[in-house]
């Protein structure tokens, strides 16, 4: 029986880690990236601020943090009140779409983010107007 239980939780995290793929939003590349975010992690922490996961899906391997790469899965603090946005955790991968190896994992705590404001009309831009504005499409518009 316990068998059966660890086999049916292994199923739920591997159908749910699907469905999170499933549900990434394409919001736009440029010449070497394009850039998703999952709306099913979009959650508000505190006022004024938001969490999500993003996506940056690369053209081409890149060399960063002395490891090769194909994509990178970020965790993302905005604040929408003063336009910036932060990063509390990136898992790099070796291929694209956040599949196969892990080749680097780096964390912060909230309290070391560094912010960095929105540059108009960057990837960085299309990434904070999405998920600020699925807040407050949520909030029902305030």
């Amino acid at each position: 029986m316990h068998k059966i239980s660890i086999a049916i939780i292994l199923m739920s995290c591997t159908f749910l880690a699907q469905a999170q793929e499933s549900d990434a939003v394409f919001l736009g590349t440029s010449s070497d990236v394009s850039v998703y975010v999952y709306p099913n992690t979009v959650k508000i922490i505190s006022t004024g601020l938001v969490q999500a996961w993003s996506l940056y899906d690369m053209s081409s391997r890149q060399f960063v943090n002395n490891v090769y790469l194909h994509s990178v899965k970020s965790l993302n603090v905005v604040d929408c009140r003063n336009q910036r946005i932060g990063i509390l955790n990136d898992i790099y991968y070796a291929k694209r779409g956040g599949k196969g190896e892990v080749v680097w994992n780096g964390a912060v705590e909230m309290s070391a983010i560094k912010w960095q404001y929105i540059a108009p009309k960057s990837m960085s831009e299309l990434k904070f107007d999405f998920i600020c504005d699925l807040v407050k499409a949520k909030r029902g518009g305030a």
